[in-house]
């Protein structure tokens, strides 16, 4: 499991050499994004704010304002987006799935361990679309330069106790650079959670260094981005 990460290494040095050799700066650094409006308490999650399409290239990237209509769904709710504007609610839920039913859609490649195994969990990673035109959204937050990226997206999970979650972290190094996974040690507290998942990539010279981290957030800003990713018809 862990040896399919390299190739994470070898795309981020790829895309951050493009984004070097280009000479054009009209998109470069992030022109839009944010406004997103999140609560996230024991008993409720409100996720609401400005909805976005990202728009990548070669030249660089930005975020495209979003003024569509789109219904979403969750097994634990339903929600709408309104003239690019997200409206989604989730209270108290009554989740039966296991820690094993969300790890490696969590933590792909980390073997976690909990320190209750009687707690029950549920997950918003990405809110499903019921517009077949797009895959659903996504809360995310994007940085990149010519010589370094962040990539962050937010999840927020559900739990019906008090949890620890740990893993053990590792570092591989081959002739093309570092990658670095750090070690996980959140505490959960009953109800809803927010958790960060960060990829952050750098360049020096021919050599890469990439660096995995997970963390829970204490509270949501604004600079986060809500993003709608559509589907693409290859006909």
């Amino acid at each position: 499991m862990k040896s399919a990460f390299k190739f994470l290494g070898i795309i981020v040095l790829t895309v951050l050499i493009a984004l070097t050799m280009s000479t054009c700066e009209e998109d470069n650094g992030g022109i839009g994004g944010g406004g997103s409006n999140v609560s996230v308490t024991a008993d409720f999650l409100k996720l609401a704010g400005k909805v976005w399409t990202f728009q990548n290239s070669m030249t660089g990237y930005s975020f495209k304002e979003f003024k569509g209509d789109v219904g979403l769904s969750d097994i634990a709710s339903s929600g709408v987006i309104t003239n690019g504007s997200l409206n989604f609610t989730v209270g108290v839920i009554d989740t039966q799935f296991p820690f094993s039913h969300y790890l490696d859609y969590l933590f792909n490649g980390y073997d976690v361990a909990q320190s209750d195994s009687d707690v029950f969990y549920h997950v918003i990673k990405r809110i499903s679309s019921r517009n077949s035109n797009y895959f659903g959204i996504q809360l995310i937050k994007y940085e990149v330069s010519a010589s370094k990226y962040l990539d962050e997206n937010v999840s927020f999970i559900y739990v019906t106790k008090p949890v620890r979650l740990t893993a053990e972290g590792w570092t591989d190094i081959d002739e093309y650079g570092e990658e670095v996974y750090e070690s996980i040690d959140i505490q959960l507290t009953q109800g809803w959670n927010a958790i960060s998942s960060i990829n952050e990539g750098a360049i020096s010279g021919s050599n890469y260094t990439f660096t995995r981290s997970f963390s829970k957030l204490n509270s949501v800003s604004s600079s986060y981005t809500w993003v709608i990713s559509e589907r693409y018809n290859n006909d």
